[in-house]
């Protein structure tokens, strides 16, 4: 079975790859939140990934770890190298609707893996918005959301789920 790798491993896979070609000597992380780690290379036994987790170990045995949505940017250098990348962002947003088809409730499912604005709007195929509903700011967690059907006609509806990054649509079928 092929294993299914992101953009983001296979940035990190080059860059850790690279930094040895080069000698570099440091690995600098910096997240969204502003802050900033370093690692010195010669102390990193080496990088894994779990899911949307990458791993940094180092030779005493320590482990860090992050979520591929915290890291901004990373670089490493030496005296006569730098290398500097941005990390594309993961959507870290998934959301599941069901019951497909519905007969009286939409339920949309989804986890935050941080706090965040969350939206639910439903249309018509032509472009019609039958319902709309602020969830407002939510902190971590798992959620569970329903909207009553009773006001939709059966019919086939695109919902729509948002946060501040990311737009999730899915089809579904009133019947």
């Amino acid at each position: 079975m092929l294993k299914k790798f992101t953009k983001s491993k296979v940035i990190f896979d080059v860059t850790f790859l690279m930094s040895s070609i080069v000698n570099a000597q440091d690995l600098q992380l910096s997240y969204y939140d502003g802050s900033e780690s370093k690692f010195n290379l010669d102390e990193v036994r080496k990088i894994t990934y779990k899911s949307d987790f990458i791993q940094l170990h180092l030779k005493n045995g320590e482990i860090y770890d992050w979520t591929f949505f915290e890291v901004d940017k990373f670089n490493f250098n030496n005296e006569k190298f730098n290398f500097n990348s941005t990390v594309k962002k993961i959507n870290t947003f998934k959301v599941d609707v069901y019951p497909v088809p519905a007969h009286k409730v939409f339920n949309f499912k989804f986890q935050l893996l941080k706090e965040d604005i969350v939206s639910i709007k439903i249309f018509s195929t032509t472009g019609n918005l039958f319902f709309e509903k602020s969830l407002g700011n939510l902190v971590i967690g798992d959620y569970l959301e329903s909207v009553n059907l009773s006001t939709l006609t059966k019919g086939t509806y695109l919902v729509c789920v948002t946060n501040r990054e990311f737009a999730i649509s899915k089809n579904n079928i009133k019947i």
